[in-house]
């Protein structure tokens, strides 16, 4: 596929293609989590922000593919998360 191909595609199938943008920190938190699993409170703690918008940004990536995501028990009792990245999608970082 050349890149007037590939430019004819991504024009056809905009809605789709934007679906699964990537912005830049999203990036950087797919890089991240490449290396090592994280939990909302982890990604929180890096960004420095609150845990919900932590929170909110991996769900946002796991929901459009891109994480895999493993459930745990917190210390509290309730439910936690811990994402990784989908490893086939991510080789070229």
């Amino acid at each position: 596929m050349n890149t007037d191909q590939l430019r004819g595609m991504i024009l056809s199938n905009l809605n789709e293609v934007k679906s699964v943008m990537l912005s830049p920190q999203s990036v950087e938190i797919v890089k991240w989590l490449k290396e090592s699993q994280m939990t909302s409170a982890n990604l929180a703690e890096r960004l420095d922000i609150n845990i919900n918008n932590a929170s909110n940004r991996l769900q946002k990536l796991y929901k459009q593919g891109y994480l895999d995501r493993v459930v745990d028990r917190s210390s509290s009792g309730g439910v936690e998360y811990r994402y990784r990245t989908k490893k086939k999608f991510f080789e070229y970082l």
